[in-house]
């Protein structure tokens, strides 16, 4: 078996990173299609698939998202009439997010024809294969985590100083 070489293992991550981006950027164009932002698309469908009221700080963790970025589009989607946002009774300090009615009939219709397109694209691999992908994918996240998390931190940038770029002879580049 051949040895794979460093250089293998890079265009391999290069192009997961293209895959990766090409997804994003399909989503980003269906999202725009139905006049959102990804960043809407991302917190709705969050919102959408969760079983019952979510809190802005679900929403955030499972997301990854800052608090102000989820809280602008749950303030223009509850501007909207989309979604309610009231106080959690046990936590006064937290929002139950929930859909209107006119927005859950809304979401339905819209994430109904997203799951369509999502479930008619991996319908198109075999069960096999999308229980590999699956199991891969979450593979490689959980490595990434425990890379990421134990990679040393790099220094942040800042240009050089001036007398820093002086050249060797006392001349400034």
């Amino acid at each position: 078996m051949k040895k794979e070489t460093p250089t293998d293992l890079k265009q391999q991550i290069f192009s997961w990173y293209r895959e990766w981006h090409a997804v994003e950027q399909l989503y980003a164009e269906w999202a725009a299609r139905h006049g959102l932002s990804d960043t809407a698309l991302w917190v709705l469908l969050r919102i959408y698939r969760h079983d019952g009221p979510v809190t802005q700080r679900e929403i955030c963790q499972i997301l990854g998202m800052p608090k102000q970025t989820v809280s602008c589009v749950l303030a223009a989607m509850e501007q909207k009439g989309v979604l309610t946002r009231a106080r959690c009774a046990c936590d006064r300090r937290s929002c139950s997010i929930t859909f209107t009615p006119e927005g859950k009939r809304w979401a339905d219709t819209l994430f109904g024809a997203l799951c369509l397109a999502e479930e008619k694209a991996f319908s198109g691999l075999g069960q096999r294969d999308r229980l590999v992908f699956t199991r891969i994918n979450s593979e490689l996240t959980c490595r990434l985590q425990e890379a990421l998390a134990g990679s040393p931190a790099a220094a942040p940038f800042s240009l050089p100083d001036e007398e820093d770029s002086a050249e060797p002879d006392g001349e400034k580049s």
